[in-house]
Formats: C-alpha cells, structure tokens, sequence
C-alpha cells in the first residue's frame, strides 16, 4: 500500500505511513471536531501585529491632520514673540549702547564707514529684523548713485561737520531713538537712522 502524502510503499497492514505518519485509510478515520473558542477578547484587550497597526492608522490621521494647521501657524507666531520679548528686555538698551558707539565711531572720521554701518544695521539690533538680500547685478546693470549724494563742496561739509553736524546728529539719533521706544514709530526710528550720514557731514 502506497501513502497518498508521501508516496511510500508501506506493509498491506499498516494503518499509518511509516514514514510521514499520514492515515492510510483516511476515510476510516474518525472525524475530529474543533471545540469552539471559549475565550472573547473584550473591548480593552490590546491587539497586536496588524490588527492595532489598522487601528492606529485612522487616529493617527486624524491627529496629524488636526495638528497641521498649528504647525502652519506657529513659526510665524513664535518669531514675533522671540522678536517682541528681545526688543523689550534687550532689543531697547542695547539699541541705545549701539548707536552711541555708532556715533562716536562717526566722530573719529576714520572709524565713519564702521559707525555708518552700525546704523544701518539697528533693524537688526533692536528687534533682529532679518537683513533683506540684495539682489547681484549683473555687468550691464550700473549702479545708480546715490540720491543723498552730496554737491556740497568738501571745505563746506568740513566745516558743518565741526560746528553742527557733529551735535546735531547724536540729538538726531536720540530722537529717532525715542521714536522706536514708542513701537509704532520704529519705522520713522530706522528711517532716521539710515539718514544719520547726510545729517552729520551732508553727504551719503
């Protein structure tokens, strides 16, 4: 007698393969029933494999599309505040210290074009207002000069610059400091600061 499973000759007699253990009368043998599952998982049984990963798609969903729009909105909001708390505790006194130091720099003549760029760069200071980007030129562009470029004789501008311009600016300053204290007018504040050269020697 041959096994249907394995196909191994086996003794006419034999009731099991000797080899896998198959039945050789498959239809003598008797029925096994399954007993039926005493056991039901209640609600607050956790699931495992991929049962609780389907579960967990959907909440997650719809948590990440709940948090979306907040993670739209907080970068902006969070900036502002970061710029808002540095120019009340910091942004505002060391405005104050800076353009001081701008100023006498501007008083050496040698030490100008660094005092001039310290103005230029109280945005930043006050309230780390990102510097805008110039965009390059290219070789067929020209540079236009400058609008507050001064027609005024150098012994002229010499002269202003040791009888007036010398007090007239750090009062100019002052003021534009005062502005930018009062929050609505930082813009006029960092208007008068980019001016600060022409009211100090009439030139750029």
């Amino acid at each position: 007698m041959y096994c249907y499973a394995c196909d191994t000759r086996n003794p006419d007699d034999a009731r099991f393969c000797v080899i896998c253990g198959q039945s050789l009368h498959p239809d003598k043998a008797p029925a096994q029933t399954v007993p039926a599952p005493t056991y039901v998982p209640s609600a607050s049984t956790p699931k495992l494999g991929a049962a609780a990963h389907a579960d967990s798609i959907v909440p997650n969903f719809q948590m990440n599309a709940a948090l979306q729009p907040i993670a739209q909105i907080q970068p902006p909001l969070l900036n502002l505040l970061i710029r808002v708390i540095w120019f009340v505790f910091i942004g505002l006194w060391l405005g104050q210290v800076w353009l001081i130091c701008a100023w006498l720099l501007n008083l050496t003549i040698i030490g100008s074009p660094i005092g001039l760029w310290m103005l230029n760069r109280m945005p930043q200071v006050m309230t780390l207002c990102p510097q805008p980007s110039i965009p390059p030129t290219t070789p067929t562009q020209h540079i236009k000069p400058s609008r507050y470029s001064s027609s005024v004789p150098f012994v002229v501008r010499v002269v202003y610059f040791v009888f007036i311009g010398w007090w007239l600016s750090l009062l100019w300053l002052q003021i534009a400091w005062v502005f930018s204290a009062t929050v609505l007018g930082l813009p006029l504040a960092f208007l008068m600061f980019e001016r600060t050269a022409m009211i100090t020697t009439m030139g750029d």
